[in-house]
């Protein structure tokens, strides 16, 4: 999986557990926001964006579910937060290996789910939308959001329209199964 750093905003306060906030591109396709550099006694880590469930627990919004991945990841936004450039691995065309979907009961909001790309990157939150313009019903999916100062922030870009198309073609599917 290819891995590359778009983005890395450093924290002035220097008694913060956060010590800055990136944005990645995965395989040239998936773009991430809202990744938290976090410190404590045992060194950096990352903090993948997340909501806020039941007022106290977490969930992320997306994940890697491989540890290769997820070493990726890290080593990448370390890197770069360190002052190293690093781009490494080839890109390995994100596909839609998995979705699962709770339906809903909603006129706009048909599903939520959440859908697993190459088996190695889980997106939790996925909407799917139905839309009617001009007498035609139309799908689409919007993808995973967190809430910043009360409102929904995007925090995942599918910047390939063929893969944001198979997102949604799968989920429909599930979704009339």
């Amino acid at each position: 999986m290819k891995v590359e750093v778009k983005e890395i905003k450093k924290s002035n306060d220097q008694g913060s557990d956060e010590k800055g906030i990136a944005s990645v591109l995965l395989n040239d396709s998936v773009l991430i926001k809202g990744i938290k550099i976090m410190s404590d006694e045992k060194g950096l880590y990352l903090a993948m964006p997340y909501r806020v469930v039941g007022g106290r627990a977490t969930l992320d919004v997306i994940h890697p579910t491989e540890l290769e991945a997820k070493d990726q990841i890290l080593y990448a936004v370390l890197s770069a937060y360190t002052g190293k450039d690093y781009i490494k691995g080839e890109v390995e065309p994100f596909m839609v290996t998995r979705v699962s979907l709770d339906k809903m009961a909603g006129d706009k909001y048909k599903a939520v789910g959440t859908v697993v790309l190459n088996n190695s990157i889980s997106m939790h939150y996925v909407y799917l939308i139905e839309e009617t313009k001009d007498g035609k019903r139309s799908y689409d999916v919007i993808l995973p959001t967190i809430l910043v100062n009360e409102k929904p922030e995007e925090v995942v870009f599918i910047e390939d329209d063929l893969l944001k198309e198979e997102i949604c073609r799968k989920m429909l599917q599930k979704y009339v199964e």
